[in-house]
């Protein structure tokens, strides 16, 4: 029985040194009736972005992250379809635990919502038209304690608009242009 015990122990030990943080993945949430997340998204030209044709992923850290340092976590999310949903996403709970991230259950982490229109590029870091949010540091994330705590909610996420970013020729042309001036200034003088 002794054994039994001590063995169920260290399993137990062991599963939890894995178990990992989580994170309700959605930039809406209501709590009692109010909204304690609310954080649309919107296109370039101002609009709410609507359908399948922008997607959304979720990057985190560990506490203190750099946003260079921060990893794309799960699966992207679309945004809703109906009119009534515009500028929002629901992609559901993530758990902390991929691409070198390893934030504990309950643990803090610093996080991120990117978006992008699929139009521009497959991902958000090709894509030409993207967008996101501020790091948001979250001091607890969800799964510590006994019963374990619900994902944490993205509360402090603010909104944000999606941007034209130039592709890599085009900045080329304007400083190939823009050292051409200056060549041609240097001459006539």
């Amino acid at each position: 029985m002794k054994k039994l015990l001590i063995t169920a122990s260290l399993v137990l030990a062991a599963v939890s040194g894995f178990s990992q943080g989580t994170i309700d993945f959605k930039n809406i949430a209501i709590v009692g009736g109010v909204r304690v997340v609310d954080a649309p998204v919107r296109n370039v030209d101002g609009t709410l972005l609507l359908g399948t044709g922008f997607r959304a992923a979720l990057y985190a850290g560990t506490a203190g992250a750099t946003e260079g340092a921060l990893r794309q976590i799960g699966a992207t999310a679309t945004f809703q379809t109906a009119t009534t949903g515009a500028g929002y996403f629901i992609g559901g709970a993530r758990t902390l635990n991929e691409n070198g991230v390893q934030v504990p259950l309950g643990g803090p982490a610093v996080v991120q919502v990117r978006a992008w229109a699929v139009s521009s590029g497959p991902d958000w870091e090709n894509a030409t038209i993207r967008g996101q949010s501020s790091p948001l540091d979250v001091a607890q994330t969800g799964g510590g304690g006994s019963p374990p705590a619900p994902p944490a909610l993205l509360t402090g996420l603010t909104g944000f608009q999606l941007q034209v970013v130039p592709e890599p020729s085009t900045i080329a042309l304007a400083i190939l242009g823009g050292i051409g001036t200056l060549v041609m200034v240097r001459r006539r003088k």
